[in-house]
């Protein structure tokens, strides 16, 4: 075997791995760093999203309550609607050469915004399809205790919507690590924009895609499982834990 001057793709890919892993590495970083922080401040948003759907009318408010929060709940449905209806790539390229770029050249703060804010879409329908799921008894329940509502949806509802939540926003950020392959078209260094360098300057094509892909499916599978763990662990703990009570 002849790693100084390759042939074969088993040849090729050791090539690639001994003189271009700083381009991997790298890549590693920076998709991760975009899957967890985009996936965290996703979830945050998401809050704010189903605060806006799910907030009550009654026929005592005064009408200019009535008014906002309605204008609210469309802002959301509309917001919800466009961002899970046009793909990522669309979305960071409209908001970096659109918008992001005129103020500032750094992209990887720019891919975090974009990955942060769609990730809100589909975490927002996620979590109203729990919080509908679980019903108005829970929200009844606390009311009757003395809890206003926002004291009721910290304490005891959102911790149970989140607990029963955890295996679809663990899938989210699984599609983060994946999806954030699309962010090369606005240059930002992840794991296949990387791989792509890497590509250009060893001219081995196919070894270094080769390579980008064992290593997606090596962190997919290895964090899967790893979340898989952690949410059999909470989901065997007390509610009553969970919820910080």
């Amino acid at each position: 075997m002849n790693i100084h001057d390759p042939q074969s793709t088993l040849e090729r890919v050791l090539y690639l791995l001994i003189n271009y892993y700083p381009f991997f590495l790298e890549g590693i970083k920076i998709t991760l760093l975009l899957a967890v922080v985009g996936t965290f401040f996703g979830l945050m948003i998401s809050f704010v999203l189903v605060g806006m759907q799910s907030s009550s009318i009654h026929f005592k408010d005064r009408i200019g309550v009535v008014v906002v929060r309605k204008i609210l709940r469309y802002i959301a449905i509309i917001y919800i609607d466009v961002i899970r209806g046009t793909p990522m790539v669309v979305q960071a390229a409209i908001f970096y050469y659109g918008f992001f770029s005129r103020y500032s050249q750094n992209i990887v703060i720019a891919g975090l915004i974009v990955v942060s804010f769609n990730t809100a879409a589909y975490l927002a329908e996620i979590l109203r399809g729990g919080l509908m799921g679980l019903g108005h008894q829970q929200m009844e329940a606390a009311r009757s205790l003395g809890l206003n509502r926002w004291q009721a949806m910290r304490y005891v509802v959102m911790p149970q919507v989140l607990r029963h939540s955890l295996p679809a926003i663990n899938n989210e950020f699984i599609t983060n690590i994946k999806d954030s392959a699309v962010l090369s078209i606005i240059g930002l260094g992840e794991l296949f924009y990387n791989g792509r360098a890497a590509s250009s300057k060893s001219y081995f094509t196919f070894e270094s895609y080769l390579i980008v892909a064992a290593i997606y499916l090596l962190m997919t599978m290895v964090l899967t499982r790893v979340i898989n763990y952690i949410v059999l662990y909470i989901d065997r703990r007390p509610a009553k834990e969970v919820g910080g009570q």
